[in-house]
């Protein structure tokens, strides 16, 4: 690790740094869906601080979200959600499907 260049070092320091703050979402889902999807189908402000948290973690705004995706396309992105109450169920595809992979069976508890 002493042979890295400047941008290796600052790209294993946005991984760190993305494991240790924004990874939750991920830990949440697949182990427990349906505490998070509850809200999601329940409230439409869980909703939407749920989805406007990740497009202004993952994307590419400086903090500011509204620099790289316009309130219509987010509200857009929202109602895809609301409207069909498909929050639950979008939030229980991690469990069906990164449950799988990491066990071989849909649902089957993860091995630590």
């Amino acid at each position: 690790m002493d042979d890295l260049t400047g941008a290796e070092r600052a790209a294993l320091a946005t991984l760190r740094e993305a494991d240790e703050w924004g990874s939750g979402y991920s830990a949440q889902q697949p182990t427990r869906p349906q505490t998070v999807g509850y809200g999601l189908v329940d409230s439409p402000a869980a909703l939407c601080a749920w989805i406007v948290e990740k497009f202004w973690s993952w994307t590419d705004s400086g903090g500011d979200l509204h620099r790289v995706i316009t309130r219509d396309e987010l509200l857009d992105n929202l109602m895809l959600y609301w409207l069909p109450g498909t929050g639950a169920s979008s939030a229980r595809l991690y469990w069906e499907s990164l449950r799988q992979s990491m066990n071989g069976s849909p649902g089957r508890p993860a091995r630590r």
